[in-house]
C-alpha cells in the first residue's frame, strides 16, 4: 500500500503479485487469458496449459506440438471462448478448449511458427512465419486463403484490428498493415518488433522495440504508438531499458500492458502518455509474454523466462492519503473543522 511520502506529486497505484502458478519446464513465450476472465491458457515447451485464474488450479494440459527443442511459441484464444490456436516449429493447432481435443492441424509452414491471431470474427486464423510471409487460414475448414508476402525476415508479432478488415504484422525494421489481400502501408522506422497491438477503437496500432535502431529520435526498446489512418507515429513510451517482448491494449482502450526482457511489467495510460504502475521481477527473469484480464481492469497476467505464469493486480485508491501541503495552523481563533474531502481519496 502507497501514501503520500510528504511531497508534492500524484499518488501512483500499487502492484502485487496475488500468484506465480509453476509447472512449465520452459520460459513462458504465450499467455491468452479466455474472455470470460475465467481461465489463463499459456504455452512453454511443448505444452499448453489451461489454469483457473481465480484460485491457480492446474485445469488440464494439452500435449501435441511434438519437438522438444522447441517451444509454444504463442497461443491465442477465439472471441467466443471456445477455441486455443497455437504454434510451434512449423504447425499451427486448434484446440477445443472445454475438451482438451485437438481439432486442426495447420502444416503448411516451412519454418518456426513465431506468431498467431484469430480474427475478432472467428472466420480467420494468421500466422506469422520465420520464412517472412503471413498466412489466412480459414477457422472452420482449416484451408488456407492467403499468403502476404514482404517482410525480410521473420514475423514475430501479429494482431488484427476490431473488425477483422486488417492484419498488422512486426517483423524486424518494419510494420506492416494488410487488407483485402494486399500491403496497405508500411510503418517503417522501428527496430526489431516482437509485439503489435491495436486499440479496440482501432484508431491505432501499437509496436514495442527489441533494439536494433530502428527512429533516431525514439529511444531503443521504445513503445511506438500509430496513427492506422496516417501512418504516422503519434507518440511513443519510453522507460524499458531492455528489449520489449510483449503488447496488449485493455479492452476499454484506456492503458496499455507491455513485458520486457529488463524484468518489468509496465502499465501506460494512453491519454496522458504515462506510465501507470509497474512490476518488477527477480533479477535476471525476463517479461516474455503479458495480457490485461478484459473483465477485470486491475488485473494482469505475464508469463517469464522462469517457467512461471504470474497473475498481478493493480491496487488503486488504496485509504485515504495525506494532503500535498500542511494547512497553517492559525493564533486565535481556533480554527473550524477541515472541509469534507480536505483528506479525502487522491486518485492515482
Amino acid at each position: 500500500m502507497s501514501y503520500w511520502d510528504g511531497e508534492p506529486g500524484p499518488l501512483k497505484p500499487v502492484t502485487q503479485l496475488e500468484r506465480a502458478l509453476a509447472g512449465h519446464d520452459g520460459p513462458v513465450s504465450a499467455v491468452a487469458v479466455t474472455p470470460d476472465g475465467s481461465r489463463i491458457v499459456s504455452g512453454s515447451d511443448t505444452a499448453i496449459r489451461i489454469w483457473d485464474l481465480a484460485t491457480g488450479h492446474l485445469e488440464r494440459t494439452l500435449r501435441g506440438h511434438e519437438f522438444s527443442v522447441y517451444s509454444v511459441e504463442a497461443v491465442a484464444i477465439t472471441p467466443d471462448g471456445t477455441r486455443i490456436v497455437s504454434s510451434s516449429y512449423n504447425t499451427v493447432r486448434v484446440w477445443d478448449l472445454a475438451k482438451g481435443r485437438e481439432r486442426l492441424i495447420l502444416e503448411n509452414h516451412p519454418d518456426i511458427v513465431e506468431a498467431v491471431a484469430v480474427t475478432p470474427d472467428c472466420a480467420r486464423i494468421v500466422s506469422g512465419c520465420r520464412d517472412g510471409k503471413v498466412r489466412v487460414f480459414d477457422l472452420a475448414s482449416g484451408d488456407l486463403l492467403h499468403t502476404f508476402e514482404g517482410h525480410y525476415s521473420s514475423v514475430d508479432a501479429l494482431a488484427v484490428t476490431p473488425d477483422s478488415a486488417r492484419i498488422v504484422s512486426g517483423s524486424a525494421g518494419t510494420v506492416r498493415v494488410w487488407a483485402s489481400g494486399r500491403l496497405e502501408c508500411e510503418l517503417n522506422g522501428s527496430g526489431y518488433v516482437k509485439a503489435v497491438a491495436v486499440t479496440p477503437d482501432g484508431r491505432r496500432i501499437v509496436s514495442g522495440e527489441s533494439g536494433g535502431g530502428g527512429m533516431p529520435l525514439v529511444p531503443d526498446h521504445s513503445i511506438l504508438i500509430w496513427s492506422l489512418a496516417r501512418g504516422e507515429l503519434d507518440f511513443s513510451l519510453e522507460g524499458h531499458t531492455e528489449g520489449v517482448k510483449a503488447l496488449s491494449v485493455t479492452r476499454d482502450g484506456k492503458r496499455i500492458v507491455s513485458g520486457s526482457a529488463d524484468g518489468s511489467l509496465r502499465i501506460w495510460d494512453i491519454e496522458t502518455k504515462a506510465e501507470v504502475a509497474s512490476w518488477t521481477a527477480d533479477s535476471g527473469v525476463e517479461v516474455l509474454s503479458c495480457c490485461p484480464v478484459s473483465t477485470d481492469a486491475s488485473c494482469f497476467v505475464y508469463g517469464d523466462s522462469n517457467g512461471n505464469v504470474n497473475v498481478v493486480r493493480l491496487l488503486e485508491d488504496q485509504g485515504p492519503t495525506k494532503p500535498a501541503t500542511k494547512p497553517r495552523r492559525p493564533k486565535t481563533p481556533p480554527p473550524p473543522p477541515p472541509k469534507k474531502g480536505l483528506f479525502g481519496r487522491i486518485k492515482g
